[in-house]
């Protein structure tokens, strides 16, 4: 079949969110609705792939609008990829990829990067699209690290390294026996404030830097999404020691934000939470947890301590890659 490629407008968010809904490889990050909460940030060059006046796949592109940046699918997110429903295999996956890429050539671009979806979140395989890549001549430019388990079937590499749940953080209370700590699960993220600040305490302490997302981004994102993002915490009378930032999909639970206080630490907050969030993911019937890469300077460096920590629960090694190819 015939294949064009035609440029995404505003008046295309209805159809192309709806096509991210119908079966297709999609997570509700590819949708607009997603995608358009920080758009002022980017210069968009999503396109629209149609077959004989039928739209069988979206492609979301933009460009940060920082000086140099180049195009990407999609900087805004995690990974971005071409977005179908299984019409674009083999050839015509290509023949996509090639009609895309001289859109964009016809723009001036002369490089593209490519971040594919990690394959823990597809229905049925569909790597068509590194195919692609490598036979175009793409590289691959970048390759972060994540922990991620498989909940069916949950290795423990040390079980000595899973310490036992906590029941008490010792003398917060003034009595002997310390004070209980109790599981908040939050569907209206109403202890949101008091996480961002443990949050971001955390980040500027370790790593001179802020949350991706602002405390108003992220509120806005849970409005959107109210099934897809959640807040779990965990609080003993007196405050919040720690928390966990979740993204559902259909196959995964990925740890967006994850962060404790130093009392929080001492009390074993993560552990608690994320052996709390695997019961979840169970009951929801998800495959995967994700924790997310470990990476610092652009994938360059490893943080081991952080990965191992990860790794605990039962995680394997995720790569996730990031190609970029020359247009020609």
């Amino acid at each position: 079949m015939a294949l064009k490629v035609i440029p995404y407008r505003a008046s295309d968010a209805a159809q192309w969110d709806q096509f991210c809904a119908d079966k297709s490889n999609a997570t509700f990050l590819h949708t607009r609705r997603y995608l358009s909460y920080h758009e002022n940030k980017y210069v968009d060059h999503s396109l629209l792939i149609y077959s004989n006046n039928r739209l069988v796949g979206v492609f979301p592109i933009a460009i940060s609008k920082k000086e140099g940046a180049i195009p990407m699918s999609h900087p805004g997110i995690s990974y971005g990829g071409v977005i179908h429903s299984g019409k674009l295999i083999g050839d015509l996956m290509t023949e996509a990829f090639d009609l895309s890429m001289g859109y964009l050539k016809s723009l001036g671009y002369q490089k593209f990067v490519y971040k594919p979806i990690p394959y823990i979140y597809n229905s049925i395989p569909s790597q068509d699209d590194i195919y692609t890549l490598i036979s175009r001549g793409a590289k691959v430019t970048r390759c972060d690290l994540s922990s991620s388990v498989k909940l069916s079937n949950r290795r423990i590499l040390d079980s000595k390294r899973i310490r036992p749940r906590p029941l008490f953080l010792p003398n917060l209370s003034g009595t002997e026996n310390g004070t209980d700590l109790e599981y908040y699960f939050s569907s209206n993220f109403d202890k949101i404030g008091e996480f961002w600040k443990v949050l971001s305490e955390n980040l500027i302490k370790k790593y001179k830097t802020l949350p991706t997302h602002s405390l108003e981004e992220i509120i806005d994102l849970k409005a959107r999404f109210p099934d897809n993002i959640d807040l779990i915490t965990i609080s003993n009378s007196l405050e919040c020691l720690g928390g966990l930032i979740l993204y559902w999909t259909e196959h995964v639970c990925h740890i967006q934000y994850m962060g404790a206080s130093i009392l929080g630490n001492e009390a074993r907050a993560m552990d608690t939470l994320v052996e709390k969030v695997i019961c979840l993911g169970i009951e929801k019937g998800v495959s995967f947890l994700d924790f997310g890469h470990s990476n610092e300077n652009s994938g360059q460096y490893l943080n081991s301590g952080l990965y191992k920590f990860k790794s605990k629960f039962g995680g394997g090694g995720l790569g996730l890659l990031e190609f970029t190819i020359e247009i020609i």
